[in-house]
């Protein structure tokens, strides 16, 4: 059996001023407090924020988790131009969707791939994901050049 794994931002439960939350990475565990339900790594964690990892690498090895923003960039041999798309999961399967000028919106699954690898991840760079504002200025900066 595989280990599924999660990431998350952590979460200020105590309140404390200039808090600046972090990543963790790991099992999701079910706290039992209503008020902050998950945590991985020993750490409260913003709901909002957790991600499943895909069990998928981009093209320099980094781990593509669920809301991961990546630049695609067109290579020979295939139809898709430049685009930059957000990792989701949906109906059991994970996937992407178009975001900027490009999107149409549709859902569509990894699976839909002959070669994964060589048609599409070895190909795409993670470059944030939703929950960090900066790389979200970035990515609509990069799709702009």
């Amino acid at each position: 059996m595989r280990e599924i794994l999660f990431r998350a931002l952590t979460e200020n439960v105590n309140g404390l001023p200039n808090y600046k939350a972090y990543w963790v990475y790991g099992l999701l565990v079910n706290s039992g407090v209503k008020e902050y339900p998950y945590i991985i790594d020993g750490c409260f964690v913003d709901p909002k924020t957790v991600g499943q990892f895909t069990g998928l690498l981009d093209k320099n090895g980094v781990e593509i988790y669920e809301g991961d923003i990546f630049k695609y960039r067109k290579h020979d041999g295939y139809f898709l131009d430049d685009f930059v798309g957000v990792v989701k999961y949906k109906d059991g399967s994970f996937g992407f969707t178009v975001i900027g000028e490009a999107s149409t919106g549709y859902f569509v699954p990894f699976s839909k791939f002959d070669e994964l690898h060589e048609d599409f991840l070895d190909h795409i760079e993670i470059i944030g994901n939703i929950h960090d504002k900066a790389h979200q200025k970035q990515a609509i900066i990069d799709m702009i050049l």
